[in-house]
């Protein structure tokens, strides 16, 4: 989970700091590697609060086909036409059959996991749009809509992007920074807007782009990975509305006075969705099954989080034998059985966690023996 606030600028047209220190606490996804590990415990209070409702899920467009001659910004990117309506589709980087599938389990998942989908939003490529499509079946939801002025490629698609916002840099070398300014606010700008939330506990499920998103989230994104985000009581400091000015253009009143800040509170890979997934289920297992008068060490788990905390087994315990020395040995025995994956080695456990996830990112280029040839990514689940 990430702290609060964590969009945080003293200029709203700037990058948000790192979550992270690089390379010490992460990785960039594509270059090196990067792992998401969550307890059963934390999946479900992430689960918990994202259907408390008024959240926005931000994720990037499903698994795609990188190694293809010439690249997407080499190709339509560089004529910027990968989305003009007069241009095939297929100059576009698509989803793989991978991506397909991963971006459909991740509906089921969240279906399954009780987060309920109101709207579905996408840039206007296909990537985006077909990812969103697998997620909706589940949800019986058939309408994407496109948003792309905040949502496009625009890091990696500057001239498509000029062409819809309707500006032109003053030189090439304006080109970058240009399309990172105006991005960045509409972005942040479009996740703290009202809309209409159809359920309780609904959310709001958009696809966009891994540049964009890391452009105004100031963090990382894998091919799936969604931000879980929603606006706070805290406002930009803003005295009159933000015109943001350009190399070439000024465009007024892009933020009003009194938006407010968003809260990135966790992000969540499509793998991490499903182990979510299956700890809300086994936790309405847990409560159906497990009664007060059960005797196996589940019973210890009084509040049902599937968390075993010392003192609640200590309680569980002594009600059962006779002495707490007893009850001491037996808590060290059990705490041995807890898996110790390696970046817990030099980690003391204090509870026994029932149900542990870790999904490894292993980044996109070979190095060692291809010299970074290889442009295929390793991904997979470590601990289950």
């Amino acid at each position: 989970s990430y702290s609060s606030g964590a969009v945080l600028s003293s200029d709203v047209t700037k990058a948000a700091g790192k979550h992270c220190a690089f390379p010490s606490q992460c990785k960039l996804s594509k270059s090196g590697s990067s792992l998401q590990a969550a307890t059963c415990t934390e999946l479900l209070r992430i689960r918990d609060e994202i259907t408390s409702g008024g959240y926005t899920a931000t994720c990037r467009h499903d698994q795609t086909n990188w190694n293809v001659s010439p690249p997407e910004k080499e190709g339509c990117g560089a004529d910027g036409v990968c989305s003009h309506p007069d241009y095939s589709i297929f100059l576009q980087r698509r989803l793989s059959p991978a991506g397909l599938r991963r971006s459909s389990v991740q509906g089921q998942s969240l279906l399954k996991a009780g987060v309920q989908i109101d709207s579905l939003v996408s840039s206007s490529y296909e990537r985006g749009k077909n990812s969103a499509k697998q997620v909706g079946y589940w949800f019986g939801i058939t309408e994407v809509k496109e948003e792309p002025l905040p949502l496009d490629n625009g890091i990696h698609g500057a001239q498509d992007y000029e062409r819809k916002a309707g500006y032109e840099p003053k030189t090439d070398s304006d080109r970058g920074s240009d399309v990172k300014k105006i991005m960045r606010v509409r972005l942040r700008n479009w996740l703290q807007e009202d809309w209409q939330q159809q359920t309780e506990g609904g959310v709001r499920f958009a696809y966009s782009h891994g540049g964009t998103m890391e452009n105004a989230f100031g963090h990382s994104f894998d091919e799936g990975d969604c931000a879980w985000s929603k606006p706070t009581d805290n406002t930009y400091d803003l005295n009159k509305p933000l015109n943001v000015v350009l190399s070439n253009k000024e465009f007024s009143n892009e933020m009003e006075v009194g938006t407010k800040k968003i809260d990135l509170f966790a992000v969540l890979s499509p793998e991490q969705t499903q182990k979510m997934a299956q700890c809300t289920e086994l936790r309405k297992d847990y409560e159906d099954s497990i009664s007060s008068s059960d005797t196996t060490i589940l019973a210890a788990d009084k509040d049902k989080d599937l968390e075993i905390t010392e003192d609640e087994f200590t309680k569980f315990c002594e009600d059962l034998v006779d002495t707490s020395r007893t009850c001491s040995d037996l808590w060290k025995s059990i705490l041995s059985l807890q898996a110790k994956p390696y970046w817990q080695k030099n980690t003391v456990s204090t509870s026994f966690f029932i149900g542990e996830h870790a999904y490894f990112n292993g980044g996109w280029s070979e190095q060692r023996h291809s010299e970074g040839g290889w442009q295929f990514p390793y991904r997979g689940t470590t601990l289950d």
